[in-house]
């Protein structure tokens, strides 16, 4: 009997869950400031490097807006200047290249709307080899 009235019970608590009233809110967002959203990471690896180009977008709508028809560089502090290409909505750079530790670099967008935005000169964080990686056992506590 206590088994038949323990699955009662979580029968009617699981069905008062699934059909309890909730009151949906339409939220609609105010103040909203269209701005650019630059997505970046330069690496010491020898490849294709890639930036991304968005707008901030409204909640409700749900579909970020790609950044298309800028102009993209990376330039370093010995005159090279690196030129990317826009594929299927992200920025790669025509050729491979990568960064060195010793340069700084700047990255430069123009946007079809004729906006420009630089960063600041950024230097490749040292490198950290590892010489080994050891694996330890902790103690047995009990």
């Amino acid at each position: 009997m206590k088994k038949i009235t323990l699955y009662s019970f979580i029968l009617i608590t699981l069905l008062a869950f699934a059909t309890s009233c909730t009151t949906s809110y339409d939220y609609t967002s105010q103040d909203f400031e269209n701005v650019i959203v630059i997505e970046a990471t330069l690496t010491n690896q020898l490849k294709k490097q890639e930036v991304k180009l968005s707008r901030t977008y409204k909640l409700e709508n749900k579909i970020p807006e790609f950044e298309t028809g800028a102009t993209v560089t990376i330039s370093d502090n010995i005159g090279n200047t690196y030129g990317f290409d826009e594929v299927n909505k992200i920025y790669i750079s025509a050729n491979e290249f990568k960064a060195f530790p010793e340069r700084t670099y700047q990255l430069n967008i123009t946007t079809k709307d004729g906006k420009s935005y630089s960063s600041s000169n950024e230097k490749l964080p040292t490198e950290n080899n590892l010489e080994a990686i050891v694996p330890t056992v902790a103690p047995h506590e009990g």
